[in-house]
């Protein structure tokens, strides 16, 4: 990061209360908590917090997931340098994205392109480009919370999934999206997303307590300090 960069944290009411009971918020220079969205149903939408932050925080902002993390400064300065950037493509086989037609009713008219954008990274050099993308998305979220499928047809995790994802690549044209990783070069190294291993976590110590050890580990590298609750999770329950 540089000198002038602020480290912020998005979260809603009941997790900050988490973070300061762990004594992690002296990690950031701001707390957002942002305001809601006017006409969308936060149940069916899992990640609307961060879109939410997103849309509150002025460009150039760069969203990292908190399951994502950055490895190298290659990366990183991309990720800075870019005009808008998402992290990789999401297979189209995918069940959020292969029919996108069952949302047309969702959307305005026009082709788009199918060609959805993981969003672990997600980040916008212009205020225009970034309420472009957020304004297009939220519209979406409305339109769906206002008619929304029957739960047998959709999951709901597909709806959020189509909504931050297939939308970004819907906008890569307009919008000259950079995908950072996946062509062709050894990315192995440069950022590791957890993405659905999280749910393993939960139920296997084995593979929590190995994580937490390549996180530890990770951190010392890099120089950063290691938060003590990283070494005693779940250790109490927090009131």
């Amino acid at each position: 990061m540089r000198v002038e960069d602020e480290l912020v944290l998005v979260t809603d009411s009941d997790t900050f209360k988490v973070f300061l009971v762990l004594g992690t918020l002296s990690l950031y220079d701001r707390v957002v908590v942002p305001h809601q969205i006017h006409g969308v149903d936060p149940k069916h939408f899992f990640a609307l917090i961060k879109l939410r932050g997103l849309s509150y925080l002025e460009a150039p902002v760069y969203s990292v997931d908190w399951d994502c993390f950055v490895l190298t400064q290659d990366l990183f300065d991309r990720i800075r340098e870019s005009k808008a950037c998402g992290l990789h493509y999401e297979c189209t086989c995918g069940g959020a994205y292969k029919a996108p037609e069952k949302y047309s009713y969702c959307l305005p008219a026009g082709n788009f392109e199918k060609s959805p954008i993981n969003c672990g990274v997600l980040g916008f050099a212009s205020e225009r480009d970034k309420r472009r993308y957020c304004d297009f998305v939220f519209e979406f979220m409305r339109r769906y919370s206002a008619s929304p499928l029957p739960e047998q047809e959709q999951a709901e995790v597909y709806v959020m999934m189509f909504a931050e994802q297939q939308l970004l690549g819907y906008l890569r044209k307009e919008l000259g999206v950079e995908v950072l990783l996946g062509h062709g070069e050894d990315d192995s190294q440069s950022c590791l997303h957890l993405w659905g291993m999280k749910t393993g976590f939960d139920s296997d110590k084995l593979q929590s307590d190995r994580h937490r050890n390549w996180c530890r580990d990770t951190m010392s590298q890099h120089g950063i300090k290691v938060p003590k609750f990283l070494d005693s999770p779940g250790a109490q329950a927090l009131p």
